[in-house]
């Protein structure tokens, strides 16, 4: 994203800006291996994305917009999601 570098470990996520200053640092509960991705949107704003267990944090520029639970049973999934998402 030219101005901005994420990095990554099983125990947390950490955005840092081209001065050396943290955007924000996010430590993850629980076990597990944890992933991330990190894009820039049309309107230019940088979304990031981190998973750990079951666990989903999406942050748009170095706010977090939201977290949700990773269902793994279709039946636990909400009614108005089905015609939207397929589990894999």
């Amino acid at each position: 994203m030219g101005r901005n570098i994420l990095a990554l470990s099983d125990e947390r996520g950490i955005m840092i800006n081209s001065a050396g200053h943290v955007v924000y640092e996010l430590p993850f509960e629980g076990s597990g291996n944890s992933a991330a991705e990190i894009y820039q949107d049309r309107n230019g704003e940088i979304v990031s994305c981190f998973v750990r267990n079951d666990i989903f944090f999406v942050f748009r520029e170095n706010q977090l917009k939201g977290t949700f639970q990773i269902i793994s049973d279709l039946e636990d999934f909400p009614e108005s999601f089905l015609e939207v998402f397929r589990p894999l």
